[in-house]
Parts: C-alpha cells; sequence; structure tokens
C-alpha cells in the first residue's frame, strides 16, 4: 500500500474562499504544513463520501510521490492548509501516518 495520513480537514464554505462543489475520492489538492511554504502533493483515496464546501470530515491521502519526495513534516497532530491553485479550500490536522 503507498504511504498515507488520516486526515481530519474543515471545507471552508464558498463564501469564505471555499470550493464550490464537494470532492470525492481521487481528488489531488496540495498540503501546506503550518508555517512552511513547501506544497505536498496528495490524492484523497478514502472518503466518506462527497465532501462539500463547509463540511468536516476524516479522509485518508495517499502521499502521491513519497519516498522521492520528503513527506516527513507530515506527522500526527500537525495542522496543515488544503491548497487548490493560490486557494486555501480548507484546515486540517493529521490524524495518523502510514508509510
Amino acid at each position: 500500500m503507498k504511504a498515507s495520513v488520516l486526515t481530519r480537514i474543515q471545507m471552508k464554505p464558498y463564501g469564505a474562499g471555499g470550493r464550490n462543489a464537494p470532492f470525492t475520492e481521487d481528488y489531488c489538492p496540495d498540503f501546506v504544513v503550518s508555517g512552511q511554504s513547501e506544497r505536498l502533493q496528495v490524492r484523497a483515496i478514502q472518503c466518506p463520501g462527497p465532501v462539500a464546501p463547509g463540511e468536516e470530515a476524516e479522509l485518508v491521502f495517499s502521499l502521491m510521490y513519497h519516498p522521492q519526495r520528503d513527506y516527513s513534516s507530515l506527522q500526527v497532530g500537525v495542522t496543515f492548509d488544503v491548497m487548490e491553485g493560490f486557494r486555501v479550500i480548507a484546515t486540517g490536522r493529521i490524524l495518523a501516518v502510514h508509510t
């Protein structure tokens, strides 16, 4: 199995800069760990169903380029922004790491 992280994310509402539509598995945003600028590419591999703007959910994301890229900043308890381009569409916390 590919390296992955279990997360809890809080989607921003559309009116506050969030997405205008829900996402499901295979969604590929970037994570940016709080206090850092490096973008880490991830892919949603387990969703509870469509995750809509304004919702909170637990999801599993695969670390798309592990081990070629360094994902060591994604540790349990770390907070991060979920990015689409230059827009923060959600915030999250790492609940578990599976490598």
